[in-house]
């Protein structure tokens, strides 16, 4: 009879035929890997999102290579009562701004000039010396009324005031973005007024967060799994190594995984953020199988670690193996979205869960190996710490007795369950905001929803126009 694991199993009973060999290996690949971890990179790009084959994105792109610079507006958003009282500093920060590093142009209040009859751009509408009194509101009472504010550069309530700053391009935007940060806060420590706030925010802010974010989640979230996999192993195991060796084979996983992709350049994004979670709970689950067929072997037939470990790959290891190929299966038709972001994933997932998988059937076998060898698995075959296996058996027994006593109510009424959540899975509509990255609590969030609420917006359309002829902006026709 072949094997359901088509007989990927073969490779952790290869391993314990030459254990010093296999573990050699398993070494090297965790080295390897462990290197390739310091190269992994974070993305927190909103372009990625929306990257496709088709001809919409294909402009958009063509856009952005024309205009490098689009994009990269960093908001300086000042807060105060009757900031019409401080309009001097202000734009003596919007001046010192504009020749900060990095800063390639400053947007505010004082860039809005007349107009003239015929048409030419006149003076600047807020003139070297500022008047006082009614001639100030007089002159704001014209900003109000100018076509590129009306409101979205200073609020009407003389609350909110916005500096739009243009950072240039680099190959590493976050550091660049540090840089202006550090710049504006050591100006606004030196010139800001008292009783105004600055906040730094815009998308370059946002990008900051949300890899800030992505760095945290990869060290906390899997320190976590990792603490909760040993506890849940040790509460259902009873035993200290048998829940280490339970909890080695995610460990493997999620390693292989984030180390391979920093050795293939592939960074950490909003999605596969959630990978090594994920990679964690699969190998966890299979592990756990192999664990409780080793103690059973060990426990009822006295059987070597070594024997038992043979012996559990041989009969748990195929169904371990044809699990993690379903979800690779899964993985695989990802493949066919339209999104690279989603191709992307499913095609590291693929990757991950195949690591996953020959981690667990290599790995857990050689610890249970080693085990043996140095003479610390023998506390396995206390029956006492069985009982809460034991327990969850008799769950499971109950659970398949009730299935098999009324199997076709069960199979109707999931029917019925797959079509009603099917159809309101139908009444979903997909919607993206790049805010739902970024921390709600933070003063990037804060600002952005003051620009939103008091300033007319943050964001921007952009209508191109293609210039036909060699008479660039002369030509009559466009």
């Amino acid at each position: 009879m072949k094997s359901i694991g088509f007989g990927l199993e073969r490779l952790g009973k290869i391993a314990l035929r030459w254990p010093e060999l296999a573990s050699a290996v398993v070494i090297v690949l965790c080295i390897l890997t462990g290197y390739g971890i310091t190269h992994l990179g974070f993305d927190s790009s909103v372009r990625d999102v929306f990257r496709t084959s088709r001809p919409e994105f294909a402009r958009y792109q063509q856009f952005l290579d024309r205009f490098s610079d689009i994009g990269a507006d960093t908001f300086v958003v000042f807060e105060g009562d009757h900031l019409d009282r401080h309009l001097g500093a202000l734009r003596d920060i919007a001046l010192e701004a504009g020749i900060l590093d990095h800063v390639t142009g400053v947007v505010s209040l004082f860039s809005l000039r007349t107009l003239g009859a015929d048409g030419a751009l006149g003076p600047p509408l807020f003139p070297a010396d500022l008047p006082a009194g009614e001639a100030l509101a007089a002159m704001l009472k014209r900003a109000d009324a100018h076509p590129l504010n009306r409101g979205r550069l200073f609020s009407a309530d003389r609350g909110a005031l916005v500096l739009v700053l243009n950072i240039e391009r680099s190959d590493d935007p976050k550091a660049t973005f540090i840089a202006v940060d550090s710049q504006l806060r050591q100006l606004f420590a030196e010139t800001l007024p008292k009783g105004v706030k600055a906040t730094v925010t815009g998308l370059a802010a946002m990008h900051r967060y949300v890899v800030d974010e992505l760095e945290r989640d990869v060290v906390v979230l899997n320190a976590v799994g990792l603490v909760l996999a040993v506890i849940i192993g040790l509460v259902t195991l009873g035993n200290v190594w048998a829940a280490l060796i339970t909890a080695l084979p995610p460990v493997v996983a999620v390693l292989w995984m984030l180390g391979g992709m920093g050795l293939a350049g592939v960074n950490i994004n909003l999605v596969t953020n959630v990978l090594p979670v994920l990679i964690m709970i699969l190998a966890f689950a299979d592990s756990m199988h192999l664990t409780y067929e080793v103690r059973r072997y060990r426990r009822n037939d006295a059987a070597s670690a070594r024997r038992a470990a043979y012996r559990t790959v041989a009969r748990v290891g195929p169904a371990c193996v044809l699990a993690g190929l379903t979800t690779m299966v899964a993985f695989l038709t990802l493949a066919l979205s339209d999104s690279a972001l989603i191709r992307s994933f499913g095609q590291t997932g693929f990757l991950a869960v195949l690591g996953a998988v020959i981690s667990v059937i290599v790995v857990h076998p050689l610890a249970i190996f080693w085990l043996g060898r140095l003479g610390l698995a023998k506390s396995w075959t206390v029956p006492h710490k069985a009982r809460r296996i034991v327990s969850l058996r008799g769950v499971s027994r109950r659970c398949a007795a009730f299935t098999g006593r009324w199997p076709r109510t069960i199979a109707v009424l999931g029917t019925l369950a797959a079509i009603c959540l099917g159809a309101i899975h139908l009444q979903v509509r997909p919607s993206y905001s790049f805010l739902e990255n970024v921390p709600q609590a933070s003063e990037a969030f804060r600002a952005l929803s003051v620009i939103e609420t008091r300033l007319g917006g943050g964001h921007t359309i952009y209508l191109p126009i293609e210039l036909t002829g060699k008479a660039g902006l002369e030509a009559r026709k466009i």
